[in-house]
């Protein structure tokens, strides 16, 4: 009956300088992961800072949205009411544009 070979004991010292060995490859897989993990919390900041500035430029857009509808409005009601030909209340929707209805040739629309 044949044995396989025989593992030899370590003595004491072979054994603390295994050790010694082993917790410093544990040491540098910890360190890498420390800085993976701090790489990764970094990105994930980034990325809520990011969502965080897409929504204060979304509510700007809506804000000059805003501005914008309520200047183009108020510009509506004062052309409308102020210079605007005046088509009298008898003219047909089918009859001819008279000569200040459609406007001057000269100034352009805007």
């Amino acid at each position: 009956m044949k044995m396989g070979p025989q593992i030899k004991k370590l003595s004491i010292k072979q054994q603390n300088e295994r050790l010694e060995i082993e917790n410093k490859i544990l040491a540098i897989e910890n360190h890498k992961i420390r800085e993976e993990l701090r790489t990764y919390r970094c990105v994930a900041c980034l990325k809520i800072e990011n969502a965080y500035l897409k929504v204060e430029l979304a509510h700007s857009f809506r804000n000059a949205a805003a501005i914008l509808e309520a200047e183009a409005q108020s510009e509506l009601e004062v052309g409308f009411s102020s210079t605007a030909p005046q088509i009298p209340a008898d003219t047909s929707a089918t009859g001819p544009l008279q000569s200040g209805a459609a406007g001057s040739q000269d100034e352009p629309c805007e």
